[in-house]
């Protein structure tokens, strides 16, 4: 089973995964990269019989299993394949939140190329409110501080610290230009992409793919959710019949019968006469984990296994003497 979880901001493109409606747990990524790139709520993986016997994932992507289809884990280096089976180029700017995007395929490098007055990841944020050439001197430039502009004489300016992924230069309080990260990035220069599955997120051995600032939870069969912490109950369609006890197990359930029952799901009553235990001809009725036997005259007990003595009651007169027969 496959489960996505969000994460806090920013998304990148999931290589292609189709996945099915379970109770509205967990999450799924479309049959393409989403417009935003963020994993969406609601739907749930499983797994098929035999998806992946074709080897359909290129590039030395992991197949993953699922309910009717498969999944390729599409590798994210040294080059990051995307695509249904891993077979082209991700490019970044797919799900990058700006029209005018330069990115470099097989990497999620992008940028955004914002009109005069804007700036930032998607271009949504206001432009700096100076220029450097507004400032004199070596090494001096002119700063957003939020509030205004100010020229920084420290040596750097935001050209020189090149931040990248989308991230905005700003000025720090007491520590000067800075660069502020977009979600899913870290570094003096944001350029390290944080790896969400290092805190080992997916619980009961489940397979964790990194997204940008998300991941992914790949559960192993007999877990659900989006950590795959749930054992899933097979018990809760009861399947035991006849009163059976159901015991859930990972994956599977086991059905403790009830006297009288076997069977899988303890759906089968035994039939006790199969075994023939009535004796002498007697007839053999079978009952929920019992059965009777119905003898035939001169004989008795519960298999009919009894010959009656008729002598035991003394029935020869003056001197006679009483051989016992059946029935007589």
């Amino acid at each position: 089973m496959i489960y996505g979880v969000p994460g806090g901001g920013g998304g990148a493109a999931i290589s292609s995964l189709e996945c099915v409606a379970v109770m509205g747990l967990g999450w799924r990524v479309s049959s393409e990269e989403t417009p935003t790139g963020r994993l969406q709520p609601g739907l749930l993986c499983g797994a098929s019989a035999d998806a992946c016997s074709s080897s359909p994932c290129s590039n030395s992507a992991p197949c993953v299993e699922q309910l009717g289809d498969y999944a390729c884990l599409c590798p994210r280096a040294p080059v990051w394949y995307a695509g249904k089976n891993c077979d082209r180029l991700y490019d970044a700017c797919l799900t990058a939140p700006c029209a005018n995007c330069s990115g470099e395929p097989g990497t999620g490098r992008f940028s955004c190329r914002c009109p005069d007055g804007v700036a930032g990841l998607n271009c949504s944020a206001e432009a700096e409110r100076c220029q450097s050439a507004a400032c004199d001197g070596v090494g001096s430039a002119c700063v957003d501080t939020g509030d205004g502009s100010s020229c920084q004489g420290n040596g750097t300016t935001c050209s020189e610290l090149a931040c990248q992924n989308g991230a905005t230069c700003v000025d720090a309080p007491d520590l000067g230009l800075r660069c502020r990260c977009a979600a899913g990035f870290q570094g003096s220069r944001c350029e390290e992409e944080v790896d969400e599955c290092g805190s080992q997120p997916c619980q009961n051995g489940a397979i964790c793919q990194d997204g940008r600032d998300a991941y992914l939870c790949f559960c192993v069969p007999g877990f659900q959710g989006s950590h795959c912490d749930l054992d899933i109950n097979e018990c809760a369609s009861r399947p035991c019949q006849h009163n059976a006890t159901c015991r859930d197990e990972v994956d599977r359930y086991r059905c403790d019968c009830a006297a009288g029952f076997t069977g899988g799901n303890c759906e089968v009553e035994i039939d006790e006469c199969e075994a023939r235990p009535c004796q002498n001809g007697a007839a053999c009725r079978d009952h929920v984990a019992a059965y009777t036997c119905e003898c035939l005259a001169g004989f008795q007990g519960r298999d009919c296994q009894v010959n009656v003595d008729e002598c035991a009651s003394g029935p020869c007169l003056n001197g006679g003497r009483c051989r016992d027969g059946v029935n007589r």
